[in-house]
């Protein structure tokens, strides 16, 4: 058709009439959506835009990277994930969310005595992590369930959350003593060594 043309690729420059892209941007024939941030738009061919589905937004990926939400897997502008990461540092994950799924509470736990803040995951492997004990209906890391049953409680599922968390603290001591030791054996035999270069001297 004749007359203005509205409707540019801002990548190859090919115009398109009115027949041919819907008013309505959800039903666009050969252009895609206005990128929300500097409102250009190109073609199906041309398109490199990317739709966040937590701000129902569409940007162009000049303007915005979009990454992929660890939980419902779709994709999120950055304005829209969540600045919430796992307390454990060797979560392997590095786990990104979006704010709909942060906000669902699946995705993560929070400790009722420090506020720290665990992964599903690393709840469900990490010993130290937030866990749920059944019996005193409360989220607990394990340093905070070990001092609640140091404090004198008799909760029995308490107790055997701890136990855990106890028993891998108690591994890691002897590990780090153990290690202590041998530094210590070795700056020892290097005094030694040094005392005799000396007295040779």
């Amino acid at each position: 058709q004749y007359g203005t043309q509205n409707f540019t690729c801002y990548d190859c420059k090919k115009q398109y009439c009115h027949d041919c892209v819907e008013e309505d941007e959800d039903d666009a024939y050969c252009m895609s959506s206005m990128c929300d941030n500097c409102n250009k738009r190109y073609c199906l061919n041309c398109c490199r835009e990317g739709h966040c589905t937590s701000c129902d937004h569409w940007y162009c990926l000049d303007c915005i990277d979009m990454t992929r939400c660890f939980q419902c897997e779709d994709n999120t502008c950055l304005n829209c994930v969540s600045e919430i990461r796992c307390d454990n540092n060797d979560c392997v994950d590095d786990n990104i969310w979006c704010y709909d799924c942060v906000e669902s509470g699946n995705v993560t736990i929070c400790c009722d005595g420090c506020d720290g803040i665990y992964c599903s995951d690393c709840s469900d492997s990490y010993v130290h992590a937030a866990k749920y004990c059944n019996a005193c209906d409360d989220f607990r890391c394990g340093e905070c369930r070990v001092t609640k049953c140091m404090e004198g409680s008799d909760c029995t599922g308490c107790y055997q959350l701890a136990f855990p968390s106890l028993l891998e603290d108690r591994e890691r001591t002897q590990n780090e003593n153990e290690d202590l030791e041998k530094e210590i054996n070795d700056l020892r035999r290097k005094i030694k060594d040094l005392s005799g270069e000396i007295d040779e001297v």
